[in-house]
């Protein structure tokens, strides 16, 4: 249950109700899309992505078979993918959980 809230918190991201996430604008058009064809995949689903304007993109979702929430982090940006592996870490363990790996 806590993971899920914790995933679903990024949802209005996925969703285009937000502009940015963490100080990095947000391609709300291509965010919407992808998320709108996950659903015919996932119905319901476990997770969203979020692409970025600078060629990054988050996925946030659940573990299917542990009490755990996962992020991916792809980025041509090493600074970029630096801050947002630390923001999304602590993140998580501001929910209570830990970092692994």
């Amino acid at each position: 249950e806590e993971k899920m809230r914790a995933v679903n918190s990024f949802l209005p991201y996925a969703q285009g109700n937000m502009d940015e996430i963490y100080g990095y604008k947000i391609d709300k058009e291509r965010t919407i899309a992808h998320n709108e064809k996950m659903k015919t995949y996932r119905p319901g689903g476990d997770g969203c992505k979020i692409y970025l304007q600078n060629n990054t993109s988050i996925l946030v979702r659940k573990s299917g078979t542990e009490p755990i929430m996962r992020y991916f982090i792809d980025s041509q940006h090493e600074e970029v993918l630096n801050d947002l592996k630390d923001k999304l870490s602590q993140y998580a363990q501001d929910c209570g959980g830990s970092i692994i790996g």
